[in-house]
């Protein structure tokens, strides 16, 4: 059986994000560890697993990638999270797609280069997110991340706008591009 997961250690998991957001991704591809979308959720991963090792053992919190079973399984238009954190009960079941018992975070990831098409990724990600926080009742304290390095100047894009009731305390926005000095800056919108 699962322990509960109380508000101050959601809190953490969040502020953790964001830290790793401000200081760690941006290290990581200021050092040239980021190209395309793999990387970039890999070295996700591995701050997450890092900053937040004992938290995650503490609660059984899991960190899956590429994740489609249980609740995104059967559905209508089948989707695929890029990257999970959800806690488990190991005796629920022998599969662990099934042992889920709360989710706690939904990211989707974008690293994409200066191209038209790059936009239009981002946006689909963003319509997918919104599926997932309208349609796929996740719990109420799951919290939703749309990570995009876009290389390329934008001007501080924010991609969902800022009165959309279904973003609003569930929906982190962590983005980065260039700024007019071409410096690639990193930067966070939270849906208050």
């Amino acid at each position: 059986m699962s322990k509960r997961i109380p508000k101050n250690a959601l809190k953490e998991i969040h502020n953790t994000i964001k830290y790793i957001w401000e200081y760690d991704i941006p290290n990581d591809y200021e050092k040239g560890y980021l190209l395309k979308e793999d990387t970039f959720k890999n070295s996700l991963y591995f701050h997450l697993r890092t900053r937040l090792g004992s938290l995650l053992e503490k609660y059984n919190i899991m960190i899956y990638t590429e994740f489609d079973t249980d609740k995104f399984r059967g559905k209508k238009q089948k989707r695929r999270a890029d990257m999970i954190l959800a806690q488990v009960d190991f005796d629920k079941a022998y599969f662990l797609g099934d042992c889920i018992t709360r989710y706690i975070a939904v990211f989707e990831l974008k690293n994409k280069g200066d191209y038209t098409k790059a936009a239009e990724d981002i946006y689909k990600d963003y319509e997918k997110t919104k599926e997932y926080i309208q349609n796929y009742d996740l719990g109420e304290n799951c919290h939703y991340y749309i990570a995009a390095i876009w290389e390329c100047q934008a001007d501080s894009k924010w991609w969902v706008d800022k009165d959309v009731k279904w973003a609003k305390g569930k929906l982190t926005e962590l983005n980065a591009d260039y700024d007019s000095k071409e410096k690639m800056r990193f930067y966070i919108k939270e849906h208050k």
